[in-house]
């Protein structure tokens, strides 16, 4: 009962993330770039967090997880594009799990 619970939750939380900013009346174009200057920044911190801070927790798992972080912040300082971002971390993480 428990799961099912959470899962619901889950799914309320993700379905008003994409319904709320519909509702909510826009009044320029300003405040949405304001918006979406500061999303971007929170969800790079929000996966910096869970991927640092996920349990169980291992040595050699959060070195993998550090050494992984230093090809995201150089794109992130480079080109300052969040996409590219992920797939810098994502890409270098798999590429140490491999052959570590």
């Amino acid at each position: 009962m428990e799961k099912i619970i959470a899962i619901a939750l889950v799914a309320l939380g993700t379905y008003l993330t994409r319904v709320t900013p519909l509702c909510i009346k826009i009044r320029s174009n300003r405040d949405v770039e304001v918006f979406l200057s500061y999303s971007s920044s929170a969800i790079l911190s929000a996966l910096l967090v869970t991927s640092l801070v996920s349990f169980p927790l291992n040595v050699p798992e959060l070195s993998v997880r550090l050494v992984a972080l230093v090809p995201v912040a150089i794109t992130y300082w480079r080109w300052n594009n969040l996409g590219m971002s992920v797939l810098a971390g994502v890409l270098s993480h798999f590429v140490l799990n491999a052959f570590l």
